[in-house]
């Protein structure tokens, strides 16, 4: 054997050496980085996307429990239907209080349920936007047992400074009638 055969054979086995030393131990490493790295941002971002579950879930609950604490202090009490003509005669009171100016009230349909009685009511009348808008703030505030199926306000042109008519689609929820069975 000669110096070079001897030089090649030592060559190879270095570089037989080294490639063992690769495949066998840096390549693994390189494999197990990436992955570690790859799970790293996994994490970060399955951690992220809890943190901000958590905060939804944080507001979600607070504004339950605002909703539940104002569910309890509204306190409605539904009045019997016999207090129809009382009825009427507040929602004119009101309408009156606002400055508008009734051209028809009266009372329409009526739909049972089982916790509850809905009686329609139609109201139309002149006022301005201004007179509407407190009517409404009225309406809400001191017969929160009335509801709104539609509401039309129509613009029309007048002397006396009326600027407008309200039509309102209102629905009355009543107390059923002991006669039905059901407590009122």
């Amino acid at each position: 054997m000669n110096t070079r055969s001897v030089d090649a054979v030592g060559i190879s086995m270095i570089a037989a050496v080294v490639a063992g030393m690769y495949l066998g131990g840096v390549r693994p490493l390189q494999t197990a980085y990436s992955d570690t790295v790859s799970l790293k941002a996994d994490l970060w971002l399955s951690q992220r996307t809890l943190a901000e579950r958590e905060e939804s879930e944080k507001h979600a609950s607070e504004a339950a429990g605002q909703l539940t604490d104002r569910l309890e202090n509204l306190d409605i009490e539904l009045s019997n239907i016999d207090q129809i003509n009382a009825r009427l005669s507040r929602l004119t009171a009101i309408a009156e209080l606002a400055g508008m100016t009734l051209e028809g009230l009266r009372p329409g349909a009526e739909a049972k349920a089982e916790r509850y009685r809905a009686i329609e009511i139609s109201l139309v009348g002149r006022v301005n936007y201004i007179q509407a808008v407190e009517f409404l703030a009225a309406l809400r505030k001191e017969l929160p047992d009335t509801g709104l199926l539609g509401i039309r306000f129509e613009r029309i042109a007048a002397q006396d400074g009326v600027s407008g008519r309200l039509q309102l689609e209102m629905v009355w929820y009543a107390a059923p009638n002991a006669s039905d069975g059901h407590e009122g």
